[in-house]
Formats: C-alpha cells, structure tokens, sequence
C-alpha cells in the first residue's frame, strides 16, 4: 500500500513538472532590426569674384559715375537655401590728399559719396534705399543695421547696412546673381579721392530655406516667409 501510494506521488510530481515545463515551451526567434539611417543634408554658400557687368573697366573713375558689378552665388550644399551678406566697403585715400578730409580713415566721412542699388531679376529694375535707409524688392531686402538712427547725410556708412535674399530659395547646385550699382556721388567726390581706391565685397551667411529656419537665424525679415521647394 504504502508503495502503491509512493507511485501515485511520484506520477503526480512527474505531471506538475511536465505541466510547468510546458508553460515555458513556445517557439521563439529573434531578429535585429536594420538601422534607419538619416545623413544630415548639408549648406554650403560659395561666391564667385566679382565681375563688371557689360565689360566696364573702373580704372578710371570720375565723380558721378555709375558701375554695375555681380557676383556669383552658388549653392554647394545638398539643402535648399537662402542667404544675409554684410556688406564691407572702405576708401584707401592717397596721404597727400588725407588732408582734404577732417578723417580719411573715418568710413563715416569717406563713404558719404557712394550709393548702391540691388538688382531685382523679377521686377527687372534697380532699387535704391529710402529715407529710412530700407528697401524691400520681390527678391531682396537692403536695409540699415546701424547703431546709431539712420540719417543719410551724416552715417551713410554701408558696412552698416545688411542685403537679405528673400526670393525663392536656391537649390542644390543652383546660382543666384547678386548685382549691384555703384554711383559715386558728384558733388561729394570732391579733390580728396583723385587716386583712391575704393573696395566693396562683404561676407554672405546661408541657412536651409525650409521648417522655418530663416526666421529663426535673420530674424524678422524672413517673418512671413514662404518656403517654396525648388
């Protein structure tokens, strides 16, 4: 009896283990999901050297003369965008003439004698700035960035000034042309620039057209901006 009663344990036992055994007994398998790889696309501005529209030589130059001048604006990088250049402008007065002026070296004084406009390839026509020191065209805005208020008689100083691009965005591999018209004042280029030499160029910052960036980088120029994918 008490072995029969032995083996009706040990046959239970052996159940309960197979029972458990089987809770942990499903086919299983497993796998690596492959990486999603996201490359970060890339902005990337080159500007060419610039070069006088319709072959003008400005070796030469005489008070109230007018000069176009561009350049060539290419987009390197894999992103669409649009760009800010600061513009940087100075005379190199000869010394036997730094006399004529109360400070040859003040941009504030020298600079009074030149204006740009901007060309606008939409409208086909050249803007010049306002009283205001602002101008907004279909693809561009030129505006004072001074310290001081803008008063054109006395800061009309043009590393103050900023050009922002705001027509559509530029793409991958895409030019834009940036042309400018300088005039040198008649009545203001007096004796004192015989023999200088005057430079503009400037330094151009791009940011990707889209998800808002230009508005968050330039500020509220590109307020309203609407990115259209090239």
């Amino acid at each position: 009896m008490k072995k029969k009663m032995l083996l009706m344990l040990l046959a239970v036992a052996v159940c309960v283990s197979m029972i458990a055994a089987a809770t942990y007994a499903w086919f299983t398998d497993e796998a690596d999901a492959a990486d999603a790889v996201f490359t970060a696309g890339t902005v990337d501005i080159e500007i060419g050297k610039p070069k006088a529209f319709d072959n003008q030589k400005w070796n030469n130059v005489n008070p109230g003369d007018s000069y176009e001048v561009e350049w060539n604006i290419h987009n390197a990088g894999s992103k669409a965008m649009v760009f800010k250049t600061d513009i940087r402008a100075s005379w190199t007065i000869l010394e036997e003439r730094k006399g004529l002026f109360r400070n040859a070296d003040n941009n504030n004084e020298t600079l009074k004698n030149v204006k740009i406009a901007i060309w606008d390839e939409v409208d086909g026509e050249y803007y010049e700035v306002n009283d205001e020191g602002y101008v907004k065209t279909s693809e561009w805005v030129l505006r004072w960035e001074g310290r001081n208020p803008y008063d054109k008689d006395n800061t009309f100083n043009l590393n103050n000034f900023a050009l922002y691009y705001v027509g559509n965005a530029i793409a991958s591999k895409e030019n834009k042309t940036l042309r400018l018209k300088v005039t040198f004042d008649g009545p203001n280029t007096h004796n004192g620039y015989q023999g200088a030499t005057f430079n503009l160029g400037g330094t151009a910052t791009a940011v990707q057209a889209s998800n808002g960036a230009p508005e968050a980088v330039f500020g509220d120029v590109y307020e309203g901006f609407t990115y259209v994918k090239p």
